[in-house]
């Protein structure tokens, strides 16, 4: 003899799964993200590059080495970090086969600093004369604050074409 809730239970639990077979699977509340733009040009019937597109101007590729220009040292180096190098040598590239192309080097927290990366520029191909230098020392930090978490931050050079 069959207690009666468990005889409801039974019931119950057949229906929801009856009434779940038949339902489409939920569709996903967001939208599947858009492809990433690739760093292939448009190019027309005329054989050029369409205005817009990576090859026409790599320094607005969002995906480019080259749109990271702002270089970070650690306490009291000079030296590069290794990813940092890869985007300085990326730079040197860009303006090594560009030779019209110019970039304004600024250095903060350190002449020495500026003088490493156009020292890479140079070793990587740009010429001495596209590039120009301009040192702020600690005159104008990119945050406010005392402490490492915001020196780390000052201690920077940026390239701006």
């Amino acid at each position: 003899m069959y207690h009666p809730l468990a005889r409801t239970a039974v019931l119950t639990a057949a229906l929801l799964l009856a009434a779940c077979a038949g339902t489409p699977p939920l569709k996903p509340a967001v939208d599947p993200p858009a492809a990433a733009p690739t760093n292939e040009a448009v190019v027309s019937s005329s054989g050029t590059t369409e205005p817009g597109s990576a090859a026409a101007n790599p320094l607005a590729d969002p995906y480019s080495l080259l749109a990271t220009r702002t270089i970070y040292f650690d306490f009291d180096r000079a030296g590069l970090r290794p990813a940092d190098r890869a985007v300085v040598q990326a730079h040197a590239r860009y303006l090594a086969e560009h030779p019209d192309a110019a970039v304004h080097l600024v250095g903060h927290a350190g002449k020495r600093r500026a003088r490493s990366v156009r020292n890479i520029l140079v070793a990587g191909g740009a010429a001495p004369d596209q590039i120009t230098l301009t040192s702020y020392g600690e005159e104008r930090p990119a945050v406010a604050g005392r402490g490492e978490s915001s020196w780390a931050q000052n201690r920077r050079a940026e390239l701006s074409y």
